[in-house]
């Protein structure tokens, strides 16, 4: 049984051999290219024979400039929509379009997307939110629900 078949029979509830397997890691290398993302991530793959490619993103939202604590609906309303071909998350796609390319009809792989609270709050150079979907749920849910679906 190879890979696709293994995770194919898993998710139609079918008998295995064993269970697929895959395990994810922060490679912190956000500040290299797609490239070099792309070659680690298969590199551990393949190194540790696993049944499908779990991809972590280390590329983060943009910060909107100056905002280092969200504190209020105003902070939220900094973050906006962007062009993800003009800030690092291409390198992620980059990564991601070739590892498809090495993976095709071999295995599968998933990637990681953040919802945009979580995305926006590990962008936040501080880390730090005194307004958050828990504390304050209608200003978080209503600013995220105008962001384009992209």
């Amino acid at each position: 049984m190879n890979k696709i078949e293994r995770v194919d029979r898993v998710l139609r509830g079918d008998e295995v051999d064993y269970p697929p397997i895959s395990l994810w890691y922060h490679f912190g290398v956000q500040h290299a290219g797609g490239e070099q993302f792309a070659r680690i991530s298969l590199e551990y793959f393949h190194h540790y024979d696993l049944d499908f490619l779990k991809v972590m993103n280390d590329y983060y939202y943009q910060t909107p400039a100056g905002l280092d604590t969200v504190r209020s609906q105003e902070d939220l309303r900094k973050f906006t929509a962007f062009d993800v071909e003009r800030c690092e998350w291409r390198e992620q796609f980059k990564a991601l379009r070739i590892i498809s390319r090495e993976l095709k009809g071999r295995a599968y792989f998933i990637d990681t997307v953040f919802d945009p609270g979580r995305a926006s709050a590990a962008a936040s150079p501080a880390k730090t939110w005194s307004i958050s979907p828990k504390t304050n749920p209608r200003p978080c849910t209503q600013r995220f629900r105008r962001w384009p679906k992209t």
